[in-house]
């Protein structure tokens, strides 16, 4: 069974001191979310977030999972055809504004990643609005419409999904499929 789930932002260490005592710090960290919001040929909005690792209060990591985060968000527009108008990732927002031209540009037409954890095999989904079906990276077989994963799109989508996102529990994960959902 996939399930839809978000990382919890809220991390909790716990130190052992020389009297065996344990003090408990509970560190806020940023979570390593990518939110992304895409508009419709109609004008209508659709937001997705995508959970990786946290970027810690004093910024070391952030340059890195910024990287991974713009690379996810780039791969992504290659298979969607929304106008992406915010894109978000820690404390970085970027705004612009404006309608596809495309009509096609659905926020119903949808890629549903279906990924899976490395450690524990537990599956999830993560849905994407405004897909493209070009058929350049497309594959239809039966009654079932994929991206196909080794295409130059689908591979970039899965190299950039694997390399930022986790699993709920903050393991690494494969993406199994990309398939289009309405």
């Amino acid at each position: 069974m996939w399930t839809a789930v978000r990382l919890p932002i809220t991390l909790v260490l716990a130190v052992s001191n020389a009297n065996d005592n344990f003090n408990h710090k509970v560190e806020n960290i940023m979570a390593g979310r990518l939110t992304l919001v895409f508009n419709d040929y109609d004008g209508n909005t659709i937001q997705q977030s995508f959970d990786g690792t946290v970027v810690a209060n004093d910024g070391t990591n952030f340059a890195a999972q910024k990287a991974l985060a713009d690379s996810l968000e780039t791969a992504i527009l290659a298979v969607t055809l929304g106008n992406l108008v915010s894109d978000n990732f820690g404390e970085h927002v970027t705004t612009q504004n404006g309608l596809p031209l495309n009509p096609s540009a659905q926020t119903n037409i949808q890629w549903q990643c279906l990924y899976s954890d490395t450690v524990d095999g537990k599956q999830y989904t993560q849905r994407i609005g405004t897909a493209s079906l070009d058929p350049s990276f497309v594959v239809k077989a039966g009654n079932e419409t994929t991206v196909d994963l080794t295409s130059t799109e689908g591979a970039a989508l899965k190299t950039a999904f694997e390399a930022f996102v986790l699993s709920p529990e903050g393991n690494a994960i494969t993406l199994d499929q990309v398939r289009y959902v309405q």
